[in-house]
């Protein structure tokens, strides 16, 4: 499966698995090995999330980058939600903005 992950610490996991071979993009905070470096930048540096993205993860994603890569999912740290969204909703929205049905994945510590 295609990966593309949302914050260093959902890479951290993907790394500590053994499957960095499935990543094919990073946020912008990554960092370690020269292949994990070479991966598209999936998210905005300095940007601040706004309306619902702010509920997708820490940081805005870059939805023409993701559009391009297509990747086959999306592995996030989902902060929480508000009263009036699920995170059903939640995924809705995000695959609305992708332009194509795509797997999402929090690391979220409610799921734990």
């Amino acid at each position: 499966m295609r990966w593309a992950s949302l914050s260093p610490e959902t890479t951290q996991w993907v790394q500590a698995l053994g499957r960095s071979a499935s990543l094919v993009g990073r946020s912008h905070l990554c960092v370690g090995s020269r292949s994990l470096e070479k991966l598209p930048i999936c998210t905005r540096p300095g940007g601040e999330p706004t309306g619902w993205e702010r509920y997708v993860g820490p940081y805005p994603p870059d939805f023409g980058v993701l559009s391009t890569l297509r990747p086959q999912g999306v592995l996030t740290l989902f902060p929480p939600l508000p009263p009036d969204l699920s995170e059903k909703e939640l995924i809705a929205l995000f695959q609305g903005a992708m332009g194509f049905p795509i797997q999402v994945f929090s690391a979220s510590a409610h799921s734990w």
